[in-house]
């Protein structure tokens, strides 16, 4: 889910306190706005012809004793774009004057102040109208709202290939940690509370609350460079929890709701049936988004115009689609778990049909819109709910006391000593599988385990779903007390927990070294300043600019307040070799010894002291180790350094497959072989987080041996049976058998993978061989062991195989790029969109028809 790190105070507190308060009197303004036109608001729809009234929404924020007004539904559309609206001016102050409280918990706040406000003051104006018709939502469709697109978008961004690689320990995370973590926390609701609940309620209550969502710690995970283990397992536990958390929530509500005795409502569910649904729910909601993963992967492969910007527009539209039919078919039609068939779905997609998305940039920035909208308004939403249940006024008076504050306390202590119980209960088994863990990242995990959405969602469900069929004061009390808990644990961890992520994160050791990572940012930071006086040169060869005061551009541009006559030669021959035959002089009238140009090397070094022209003693002194404020000698940092470059070097290779998959040089009508080159990828650099070598060459194969084991047996099978079907009388045997395909198969991610490391060893020696020569040397030898063992897989197979795989390979790659030319003259307007087209379809069919070919050739 979405989450905003903390960052740091631009002003004094006095100055933040007024915009604060301006932005307080902004936002009741606006609300009295609404209220200076009730005057001119009908409570009712009258039907003109007979005069009768039109059902609408009751005011649940009426003062009691007051009649129950109808309300126009087309007030409804007013408070998801208000909430909005106050979402934008929360965003822009987070991240301009930082309020510690992630952007989640401040709009959880706000709904929290709108829901008193509401009720307290009695408003009957527009906007609360809009917020009791809100508050009252039909709970399926609150669910239909805002689990799918949420659901879906978690899960679509997840890092599918680590989750593959993780996923066992996800499911003891999700599965039995998920249900023991429910009973103990039905057990505080049953025995601790006074609330008088029944063990059904109280089960209820715990399946709610066994659902964590990692809002407030995600951007936290990845700012400071934590390990690609931990990030898995926090969100991994997170999607997978939120579905099993779901199938109980059904189960144990639906008892709940039976006890009402009201027919129709509930069902009575024995053990044998409760297993049974269990079952159900989640083997068959995982069936179901697997049948909707294959349908949307069949649809992106087939959407492949990537000149087209109407199918990139289309491939999104699909994604949305079938996130929102998949929820729904699995939920309101097939009985099962619309939360688990929706992450089935949105997990396939990513992993086997992320490479055959046009445009990725346009599919990331719809989901983030997505998640921005649905995050907002479901907090807005869980805090106006709130606000109504503390403010124990008008429908809801005595339902929420003094006292009840002291529980949530209390449930807030407990809760977090039994995640820590159940987290470090299942450690022996969870350290023993897969990739492993240790007890540094099982306390971050028992800390992060917060309380969100999805437990939002289900409470508020829960909630309007008994007050719509009941008006039994005792379950209606049972519900708030029980969302009053739900919705006070998410302020809670989001408040508590989540602004206080960071601190742990690093006293635990989890951040990668704040100083490690200083200095490679130093190293930028004077490239950066390098690039920036070429630039200089290169302007001031333009004739609009000349005669410009240098002096007045120097003190308004940082990089060249430190400017030297050798900073400024070197540019000038930088940009005469790059020119080379179209250099043009830079006029250097105004920029001259004596009007702002440094000459003292001391003077240099003082402004800016990453700034040293003697990089070979600054890189020396970086490798020696780092100095403490205190000016205590560290322990070397070799090792350090090493490990960081590792992790460059890593993330150097992830660009350089996607350049290729964007090329099409690995072809996403293979989604095996992308698979197979980014798990193996994503497993090497979890190794690397925790100071091993490149190794993704071995993972990539052990990845990928199992599977060609069983394609090739099966493809036997399956080629045997065409033989005798058509009597031997096959187009091409030699070239479709499954031996060969396991041979393509093994040289296209061979080549692939010397590609890659070819391009990342390229760009890595040229930074960093003269900084850190020694760290950088073992790096760039370990990546080209990785190319040699490649080298020699091809190497094992036989020459004419290769030369047809390589041939192959060959035409694909110039058809592309005759494609991202055709893309480029379209561009800038030399060829029409519809001209490019049909010379794109042209080279698409040429691309079929290699394909074609290299199957029964």
């Amino acid at each position: 889910m979405l989450s905003l790190a903390s960052w740091r105070f631009l002003d004094g507190g006095g100055l933040r306190s007024r915009r604060l308060l301006l932005f307080a009197l902004i936002v009741a303004v606006f609300h009295s706005s609404f209220a200076g036109a009730q005057g001119d608001v009908t409570a009712t729809v009258t039907d003109i012809d007979d005069g009768t009234s039109t059902t609408g929404t009751k005011n649940t924020f009426a003062e009691e004793g007051e009649g129950e007004e109808e309300i126009e539904p087309s007030r409804a559309v007013l408070f998801p774009w208000f909430a909005e609206a106050l979402g934008i001016i929360i965003f822009f102050l987070t991240t301009r004057y930082v309020l510690v409280l992630p952007y989640t918990a401040i709009m959880f706040i706000l709904g929290m102040s709108m829901g008193c406000g509401a009720v307290r003051l009695g408003l009957e104006d527009q906007l609360t109208q809009s917020l009791t018709q809100w508050s009252d939502i039909n709970y399926e469709v609150l669910l239909l709202i805002f689990l799918p697109g949420l659901v879906f978008n978690d899960a679509f961004g997840l890092d599918a290939h680590l989750f593959g690689l993780a996923i066992w320990q996800c499911l003891v995370y999700a599965f039995p940690m998920v249900l023991a973590g429910t009973c103990l926390t039905a057990l505080v609701g049953y025995y601790i509370f006074p609330f008088g609940w029944s063990f059904n309620l109280a089960m209820t209550f715990g399946s709610i609350l066994s659902a964590t969502d990692p809002v407030a710690v995600s951007a936290l995970l990845e700012e400071v460079g934590a390990p690609p283990r931990l990030k898995i397992h926090i969100s991994g536990e997170s999607l997978l929890n939120d579905g099993s958390a779901m199938v109980f929530y059904t189960i144990f509500s639906s008892l709940f709701l039976f006890e009402m005795g009201i027919p129709g409502v509930g069902e009575s569910i024995d053990v044998a049936a409760g297993f049974a649904l269990f079952f159900r729910m989640s083997l068959g909601g995982a069936a179901i988004g697997l049948a909707f993963a294959l349908a949307l992967i069949g649809i992106l492969s087939r959407l492949n115009r990537r000149l087209t910007s109407a199918e990139s527009v289309v491939q999104v539209c699909a994604t949305v689609t079938i996130a929102y039919l998949t929820y729904y078919t699995a939920d309101s039609v097939c009985g099962t778990s619309g939360v688990i068939a929706t992450l089935t779905c949105g997990v396939l997609t990513q992993t086997f049909g992320g490479a055959m998305i046009n445009d990725s940039e346009m599919m990331s920035a719809f989901w983030e819109l997505v998640e921005q909208l649905l995050n907002t308004l479901l907090f807005a939403l869980g805090g106006l709910v709130f606000g109504g249940v503390i403010a124990n006024y008008g429908e809801r008076t005595g339902y929420w006391t003094g006292t009840d504050w002291g529980y949530l306390i209390l449930l807030w202590v407990l809760l977090l000593a039994i995640r820590y119980l159940l987290v470090f209960s299942f450690y022996p088994l969870i350290k023993n599988i897969e990739l492993g863990t240790n007890w540094r990242e099982s306390c971050f995990l028992s800390y992060g385990g917060l309380r969100g959405a999805v437990g939002i969602s289900l409470a508020i469900a829960l909630d309007n779903n008994v007050w719509s069929v009941t008006e039994d004061e005792t379950y209606r009390k049972f519900t708030t007390q029980l969302f009053g808990m739900v919705g006070g644990m998410a302020f809670f961890t989001l408040v508590i927990n989540g602004s206080t992520a960071g601190p742990l994160l690093k006293k635990l050791g989890l951040a990668k070294s704040t100083e490690t990572r200083q200095k490679v940012l130093e190293i930028y930071k004077r490239d950066y300043k390098k690039h920036s006086y070429e630039t200089f040169v290169s302007l001031l060869s333009d004739d609009r600019f000349a005669g410009l005061d240098f002096s007045r551009i120097r003190q308004r541009v940082e990089p060249l307040h430190v400017l030297s006559e050798d900073d400024l030669n070197a540019a000038i021959n930088q940009s005469k070799e790059n020119a080379r035959s179209n250099y043009k002089e830079p006029k250097l009238s105004s920029v001259a010894s004596g009007e702002g140009i440094t000459n003292d090397p001391d003077v240099e070094k003082q402004a800016d002291p990453s700034t040293s022209n003697n990089s070979g003693d600054r890189d020396k002194n970086v490798a020696q180790g780092f100095t403490s404020d205190r000016g205590d000698a560290v322990k070397p940092t070799s090792d350090k350094i090493l490990e960081e470059l590792r992790t460059i070097f890593t993330e150097q290779l992830k660009w350089a497959y996607r350049k290729q998959t964007e090329s099409g040089d690995i072809d996403g009508r293979m989604p095996f072989l992308a698979y197979t080159i980014q798990e193996g990828l994503e497993f090497s650099a979890d190794g690397v987080s925790y100071g091993k070598p490149l190794n993704d060459w071995e993972t990539s194969q052990r990845i990928s041996s199992k599977y060609l084991h069983h394609a090739e047996r099966w493809g036997k099978k399956a080629h045997n049976f065409k033989r005798r079907v058509f009597k031997g009388r096959t187009r091409g045997d030699g070239a479709k058998s499954p031996e060969f395909q396991v041979v393509r198969f093994q040289v296209l991610l061979s080549m692939a993978m010397i590609g890659a490391h070819d391009v990342a060893r390229e760009t890595f020696e040229k930074e960093f061989s003269s900084r850190y020569p020694d760290e950088a040397n073992t790096v760039l030898q370990e990546s080209r062991d990785q190319t040699a063992k490649a080298e020699a897989k091809i190497a094992e197979y036989d020459t004419k195989d290769v030369d047809a795989v390589t041939e192959h390979l060959f035409c694909i790659m110039l058809l592309n790029r005759g494609s991202k030319y055709i893309e480029h003259l379209v561009s800038c307007g030399l060829l029409s969109e519809k001209e490019g087209q049909a010379a794109l379809e042209k080279t698409e069919k040429l691309s079929e028809k290699l394909e074609s070919d290299s199957k029964h050739d």
